[in-house]
């Protein structure tokens, strides 16, 4: 005991005992469980009439301005009614948890015949669920190819441009989980 002070001494051991339990919980801590976005895309109009494939294209940003990973793709044939709707899970990288940006285009021989896209912030979450749709009345709007179309009306996409390659952050690929059905 030191004079001038009212506590006990406490021992060496005592300290490195505390100090080794200390770190031991540390790096028990359970990981932060990753980003998903569960995707679900749909076609109110009758495919294979209209539409004969869909394109899903996904990103995220790890910051508000956009550094994001390189976008994954995915292309789904549509032969009938029964391959909808499709589900699939995006999983970004760890850090890539600022926002999300998906684009989708329902496609007829090759050519785009509408565009939806949305960018949606991520905040606190860890998992997202998305559903698109086609609707019919967006098939009539014939909105070009600077507009989407969005409850039958032409809209402005997202700005800036998600899918921008200037906003790639250092060509870090985007991971895609699997699931469709």
């Amino acid at each position: 005991m030191n004079p001038g002070y009212a506590t006990p001494s406490v021992s060496i051991g005592v300290h490195r005992w505390f100090l080794c339990c200390t770190l031991a919980l540390a790096g028990c801590a359970e990981p932060e469980p990753p980003v998903t976005v569960h995707l679900i895309i749909d076609c109110e109009p009758d495919p294979p009439t209209v539409i004969d494939e869909i394109l899903v294209d996904a990103t995220a940003s790890r910051t508000e301005a956009g550094a994001t990973c390189s976008a994954t793709s995915r292309t789904f044939p549509l032969l009938d009614r029964s391959a909808l709707p499709i589900r699939l899970d995006f999983v970004p990288p760890q850090s890539f948890d600022a926002w999300v940006a998906v684009r989708v285009a329902w496609r007829r021989a090759g050519a785009d015949v509408a565009i939806l896209e949305v960018v949606q912030p991520l905040g606190s979450s860890r998992s997202l669920d998305l559903s698109l749709s086609l609707e019919s009345a967006c098939l009539r709007a014939a909105c070009g190819t600077d507009l989407q179309c969005s409850g039958g009306a032409c809209v402005p996409f997202p700005s800036p441009d998600p899918f921008n390659p200037a906003l790639i952050d250092r060509a870090i690929p985007c991971e895609s989980g699997a699931g469709s059905s």
